[in-house]
């Protein structure tokens, strides 16, 4: 992955209102929810498939938000209409979110190795993230895969279920129906 500052028009919030960087582009959007101890992740991402490029536009993590929060959030990024992909394990603030007006939103499909599935999907681009982005950019340098509890030096097929993943998850679902 590589940090580049975006050269689009921006919108409110720090969303893209054009794109300049040629055809081939299409936005993205996520939501990984999380309330006490975890944040709820926003991420705003395009993806060129023909070059294999996934850029992160906008990543925004917040404590203790709810279902009408999240979307009020959305709202000032100008991203109310947008088609987000979020957690499925959260119904009910989906159809929250769908009742504020967040009509587009839809549940992620998940299913037995669905993690894995979606990183292979991720790792098939180039990444690129704005360098605003500071916390999704701690959270990628940090990410790690479990570790065996057979040998010390050898690592599972699955990530560290003990890191800070929400805007990961959050990239990931906005990518799980390419």
């Amino acid at each position: 992955w590589m940090i580049f500052r975006a050269d689009s028009e921006l919108a409110g919030g720090g969303c893209p209102a054009r794109c300049s960087w040629g055809h081939g582009w299409e936005y993205r959007y996520g939501i990984d929810f999380g309330f006490t101890e975890s944040p709820t992740a926003v991420v705003v991402c395009a993806v060129n498939r023909e070059i294999r490029t996934l850029r992160i536009l906008e990543a925004v993590y917040k404590k203790g938000l709810v279902a009408s929060e999240i979307a009020a959030l959305c709202k000032r990024m100008g991203l109310l209409r947008a088609h987000f992909l979020a957690d499925s394990s959260h119904m009910m603030a989906i159809e929250e979110m769908r009742r504020y007006g967040m009509t587009a939103i839809e549940p992620v499909k998940k299913g037995a190795g669905s993690i894995i599935v979606g990183i292979e999907r991720v790792k098939e681009y180039k990444i690129e993230i704005d360098a605003h982005c500071a916390e999704f950019i701690h959270e990628i340098s940090n990410y790690r895969w479990a570790p065996s509890k057979v040998r010390e030096d050898e690592y599972l097929d699955d990530p560290d279920k003990n890191q800070a993943d929400h805007g990961l998850d959050a990239m990931r679902y906005a990518l799980s129906q390419d």
